[in-house]
């Protein structure tokens, strides 16, 4: 079980159930609760053991009990690795959603980093994107992201994690949101040597970013690391994959959009770079273990 002020993450099993705050829109649906008037941090702590029937979620020993309004769960262990037969659709399916999202004309948080998304996988330099310090920041330090996952450099991947936790806006930032995204669609979509790969890296970083940013993203990055997503994320990841009309990815997309003020926006941002990632290894699935990059792969998880 994982606590924090407006939400507790309570595993069953395999599964990773979330009781939200019904009033936290950027939290995922899971159980949604009112909290208004609890501090769960001084009521509930990890490791209290949890029992759920069809109505009530109860906490044993600490007399604590939630209705359960709406009820979802975190995926575990959700795979679907992309072959080459997929890469076509999935190309044209991700630009249908960057052109709906771009005519939307959003320019809260990091939203109008979808207008500069070829530069930005080309790994293309730009000095001056926007009037934002806050766009120009994230754009040059994903920039550089994707390159060192592109060239498995260790260094500068933790490097440039480091400067995007906690960047931005929202109850779980917006370079929170990107990187959670983009992790996410590697892990599901990537075969079995590379995910491993990924996870790793995930799992090594993660101490590294305590007190960068909040505890409600250091528990989404500590579950999607050990192959948790909210189904939203699964959801719209398979839809992306899957689906041969644009309308069949309308309402996955739909579904993520409605997530917090601008982190479903985001979140698909880093969703559509972990696709275009996760492309790429598919050109060269032995790359991650050549051996030119054994050192900083070793390097990067020792």
């Amino acid at each position: 079980m994982g606590v924090y002020k407006r939400a507790v993450n309570i595993k069953f099993g395999n599964y990773l159930i979330t009781a939200a705050d019904e009033n936290q829109r950027n939290l995922p649906y899971g159980i949604l609760c009112d909290f208004s008037d609890i501090d769960l941090q001084n009521v509930l702590y990890d490791g209290d053991a949890a029992e759920i029937n069809s109505e009530r979620l109860f906490v044993r020993n600490r007399f604590f009990e939630i209705s359960i309004n709406s009820a979802s769960i975190w995926s575990p262990e959700f795979y679907m690795p992309i072959q080459r037969k997929d890469v076509h659709s999935i190309q044209m399916n991700i630009e249908f959603i960057k052109n709906q999202i771009i005519q939307v004309n959003i320019l809260d948080g990091l939203i109008p980093l979808f207008g500069f998304l070829p530069n930005l996988i080309n790994s293309v330099s730009s000095e001056k994107i926007s009037d934002s310090l806050l766009n120009q920041k994230a754009y040059e330090s994903l920039r550089k992201f994707i390159k060192a996952i592109n060239y498995f450099d260790g260094g500068l991947l933790v490097d440039e994690f480091k400067q995007l936790t906690g960047l931005g806006i929202g109850l779980t930032p917006s370079g929170d949101d990107i990187l959670m995204g983009l992790l996410a669609t590697l892990i599901i979509t990537s075969k079995a040597p590379y995910r491993n790969w990924v996870m790793s890296i995930y799992d090594k970083i993660l101490p590294q970013i305590e007190g960068l940013t909040n505890d409600v993203s250091i528990n989404y990055h500590k579950a999607i690391s050990q192959g948790y997503y909210p189904e939203r994320f699964s959801n719209l990841i398979s839809a992306i994959i899957t689906a041969k009309s644009f309308t069949n990815v309308q309402p996955s997309m739909q579904e993520m959009l409605k997530w917090g003020q601008t982190s479903g926006y985001e979140i698909i941002l880093g969703i559509i770079i972990g696709f275009f990632l996760s492309i790429e290894n598919l050109k060269e699935s032995n790359k991650p273990f050549s051996s030119d990059n054994n050192n900083s792969l070793k390097q990067l998880i020792q």
